[in-house]
């Protein structure tokens, strides 16, 4: 995925960078494809117990705009809401992207169908290009 940020999202991010930001947050863009045009960072609190709540209202809010979230000095957690979104991890000295990517086990024990595994990829080496 190619990752783009407007001349907006890179003040914003140098912003989050210089300041120390610690805290989450909503990526608002376009995605066409596998080319993601991020436009702002959205600082909005959120964490496990409360996510689902505060994504209605962003959604209803924002609607498609909701490219993804990010998590700035802070680590990031996995939830079904970010499956197949993008995931900014923001730290000083570096930017990173991931997607959350689920396989299943073809099956279980005693024949069941096998559990749903969570797999954090990095984006990157072409793959996460940020292009200013």
């Amino acid at each position: 995925m190619t990752i783009r940020l407007t001349p907006l999202a890179q003040r914003q991010l140098r912003l989050l960078r210089k300041t120390g930001f610690r805290g989450e947050g909503l990526l608002l863009g376009t995605i066409l494809g596998k080319f993601l045009l991020v436009e702002s960072l959205l600082p909005l609190s959120f964490n496990r117990d409360h996510l689902d709540k505060t994504l209605v209202a962003a959604v209803e809010s924002l609607g498609r705009r909701v490219a993804g979230v990010f998590f700035a000095n802070k680590r990031p957690f996995s939830h079904d809401w970010f499956r197949e979104r993008v995931i900014m991890e923001i730290h000083r000295e570096r930017v990173d992207f991931f997607r959350l990517e689920c396989t299943r086990a073809e099956t279980g024990t005693a024949g069941r169908p096998g559990k749903t595994k969570v797999h954090w990829v990095k984006l990157g080496r072409g793959n996460g290009r940020i292009l200013n």
